[in-house]
């Protein structure tokens, strides 16, 4: 597979003081990033124009195995400290993906058939399809959702197909 598709948030405003509105960070998984504060997995600086409607945040996970920080608008939180702040339907569990080991080349960050922390828990986001096209579909170019909801991730889940094979048919007769 590709590249993590994990990344950091990262809003520095120094020295402009910038404003900003109407910013959406909705379904993102942030995976082993911010073990420390020089390195939070967000890291927004305060601003007098930004308030609090300027960002929303939603169903995203924050998870690091050893802890994670987060910097947003002047103040450190952990990711249950952020989630009960900023992403009340965010989660810090960690998602279950195809393969993954720690800075791994080939890890595989599908979502696994046994993830229950990703599958079907992300925000519902068709109303932007028209806007933003791509939106609508996952990194591998499948339409979302594939189950009873929206996926987190880059990847939407696709259940693997019956591979059994059928069954030889019995009762035949031939005249």
């Amino acid at each position: 597979m590709d590249a993590p598709v994990n990344a950091n948030i990262i809003v520095l405003c120094f020295p402009v003081n910038p404003a900003g509105s109407g910013m959406e960070v909705k379904n993102n998984i942030f995976y082993n990033l911010g073990a420390n504060s020089n390195a939070a997995a967000i890291r927004v600086d305060d601003s007098t124009g930004f308030d609090s409607n300027t960002y929303s945040f939603a169903n995203n996970i924050y998870y690091h195995p050893t802890g994670m920080n987060i910097s947003f608008r002047g103040t450190i939180y952990t990711p249950a400290q952020f989630i009960t702040a900023h992403d009340s339907t965010g989660s810090a569990s960690a998602p279950t993906f195809v393969s993954y080991s720690e800075y791994a080349s080939g890890n595989d960050f599908r979502l696994a058939a046994g993830d229950t922390v990703a599958r079907s828990h992300g925000a519902e986001l068709s109303s932007l399809c028209s806007a933003i096209a791509q939106l609508c579909f996952d990194k591998n170019g499948v339409s979302r959702p594939q189950g009873s909801a929206w996926d987190i991730g880059a990847y939407e889940y696709v259940p693997a197909g019956d591979t059994t094979p059928p069954s030889a048919p019995s009762g035949l007769m031939v005249n």
